[in-house]
């Protein structure tokens, strides 16, 4: 049976069903990572447009906010909620300790230092608390997350 394949049909089988399997495999175990990936490219695609709504689930209710490019500050903080959501959906996939995702929250934020001092600190923070007690069962308390933002 084996002598009537020849290499040519075996190399074709082969190029046919290890991208299949790949494709499965990706979509199966790291369905959560391309959806973040997917969303990132396609807020930095829309992002050379003047306006543009930004959708963010957060605990089954969609909030929608409207962006310019007159607002500097606001550009960024879409983006830094989905890292951050996404960061603490990892850690609690992979099951992070409190120390280690309060260390990568921590490194995640100094990125964002226009956001500091801004009005958006206390929406981040509560963010933040929320999201951690939802995805990673873990209770932060306001001097916790407040202490987030020092370097």
């Amino acid at each position: 049976m084996l002598n009537n394949i020849s290499w040519a049909s075996y190399l074709y089988a082969i190029t046919i069903i290890v991208p299949i399997y790949y494709g499965f495999v990706l979509i199966v175990y790291y369905r959560n990572d391309l959806q973040s990936q997917f969303l990132k490219f396609k807020s930095s695609f829309n992002s050379s447009s003047v306006s543009r709504k930004f959708s963010l689930e957060q605990n089954g209710v969609e909030i929608i906010e409207h962006i310019s490019k007159k607002e500097d500050e606001n550009t960024s903080l879409p983006e830094l909620l989905l890292n951050i959501q996404s960061l603490i959906k990892t850690g609690a996939a992979r099951n992070f300790p409190r120390e280690e995702l309060l260390l990568s929250l921590q490194l995640q934020l100094q990125q964002q230092s226009a956001l500091k001092d801004s009005i958006h600190k206390e929406r981040i923070n509560d963010f933040i608390i929320e999201a951690c007690e939802n995805y990673c069962s873990i209770h932060l308390s306001a001097d916790e997350v407040s202490a987030l933002w020092i370097k």
